[in-house]
């Protein structure tokens, strides 16, 4: 469910490099909570190995969300943040590759494969930021499409039943 309220961002991120909406304030926001939600699942009084696991994945998220908050509050070129996109698509791969091959639920399933497209996104910003590659429509799309799909269709049907 978190990860739904996670995906939420790139949707209304990438709309932004369409030129429709400014990220100044819902950037740092998103990255803040991600690094609190982390802290807790890492250091609460019940973590375990899956919560740490489970904190360690979602910092590619916040560490993202508070790095583009930082180049959108200091007018950074977003190198530094294509970079770090390198690494988190090579992060993602057996991330994904390890949650397909333990796959036995519908959800399970869902998670693995949204694993693979985000590696296939975070490619995407690191060819558009640190290599300036001219796919930056292209990126904003595949932003969108995966915000739609790996985020809110399924906290929509997971919220209304049809899933669970």
């Amino acid at each position: 469910m978190r990860r739904s309220a996670l995906g939420c961002h790139p949707l209304a991120q990438h709309r932004r490099r369409f030129g429709r909406i400014l990220c100044q304030v819902r950037c740092p926001h998103k990255g803040l909570h991600g690094q609190l939600v982390c802290l807790r699942l890492a250091l609460g009084a019940d973590a375990d190995a899956a919560s740490i696991r489970g904190a360690a994945f979602s910092l590619l998220f916040s560490l993202t969300y508070l790095w583009v908050a930082w180049n959108r509050l200091t007018g950074g070129d977003g190198r530094g943040l294509g970079w770090f996109s390198l690494f988190v698509a090579i992060t993602a791969l057996p991330i994904a590759a390890d949650t397909l091959r333990a796959a036995y639920s519908t959800w399970d399933w869902w998670l693995g494969l949204s694993w693979a497209a985000w590696a296939v996104l975070w490619l995407m910003f690191f060819l558009l930021l640190a290599l300036h590659k001219p796919i930056a429509r292209a990126t904003a799309w595949m932003a969108i499409v995966q915000g739609v799909g790996t985020a809110w269709l399924p906290g929509y049907l997971l919220l209304t039943g049809t899933l669970g």
